[in-house]
């Protein structure tokens, strides 16, 4: 819990607490990811409906728990990895952009110069304000900083999460939707063709929850588990609504006194 703020010393403002990552078989026989707090020990809500046997595809954590205002860095530290299968990939989603801007494609290239203003309608439900949110905002987000949020839509099982505002006329409605359409298969590609490398015990991935993807192979070795951090600097957007408190109304999380 202590490596984001030895790490970022000066510049880390909030850290949630670890999460424990490993899957689990419920009451029904379903085996599905679950996520423990560390202090209370109880399931903090993940809604994940990936298996150990699904590929887990590239995504951005946080984004459908805080919108825009998810952790720009994020801790996987492994406890226990499996011997087969498990591989971890990440996704440069700049370099996703930077290649549909060059391609051979017009519909590819149009839609790259429409990722970064075209107004879509994000769908999350915030953790810690317990309801539903809906914002407004492009597939990249520029922000003051110099810095980028990249967003990773519909490449699974999140089709409903990235729509076009709503009451637009029908012609942009349907080049909304295909602009959404063909980012997320330039990102399917990116996913099929990134390296794939196997967390070991003790082994930490930090990623830059703002600019890269990750994601993970199937496995079958239930043991496999993962701990998390979700990290928020003083170059993130914005600390999400709530997080003083935490998530079930319980304090899960590390905040400087300078977050006000």
């Amino acid at each position: 819990a202590s490596l984001p703020w030895k790490l970022f010393p000066k510049s880390c403002k909030a850290t949630l607490l670890p999460t424990k990552i490993k899957m689990e078989t419920n009451k029904d026989g379903q085996v599905r990811a679950v996520t423990y707090c560390t202090k209370k020990n109880v399931d903090v809500g993940n809604k994940s409906k990936v298996s150990n046997t699904t590929l887990d595809p590239c995504h951005i954590d946080g984004m459908s728990a805080y919108g825009f205002h998810h952790p720009d860095f994020i801790f996987l530290l492994c406890e226990k990895s499996c011997s087969v299968g498990g591989e971890s990939f990440c996704i440069d989603l700049e370099a996703v952009e930077k290649n549909m801007q060059t391609s051979s494609s017009d519909i590819v290239r149009s839609s790259a110069s429409n990722l970064r203003t075209l107004s879509l309608v994000h769908k999350y439900y915030s953790v810690t304000a317990n309801r539903k949110h809906n914002v407004v905002g492009p597939l990249i987000k520029s922000l003051d900083s110099g810095r980028s949020i990249h967003t990773c839509p519909n490449v699974f099982n999140a089709k409903n999460r990235v729509l076009p505002l709503p009451g637009c006329c029908e012609n942009v409605e349907k080049s909304s939707e295909l602009v959404i359409d063909v980012y997320a298969a330039s990102l399917k590609t990116a996913q099929a063709e990134a390296q794939r490398f196997r967390l070991r015990p003790g082994h930490v991935l930090c990623v830059d929850n703002y600019r890269m993807a990750h994601g993970r192979e199937p496995y079958h070795d239930m043991e496999r588990t993962l701990w998390r951090v979700w990290c928020w600097t003083d170059r993130s957007a914005k600390l999400p609504e709530g997080i003083e408190v935490g998530r079930n109304g319980c304090k899960d999380s590390d905040i400087t006194s300078s977050t006000s």
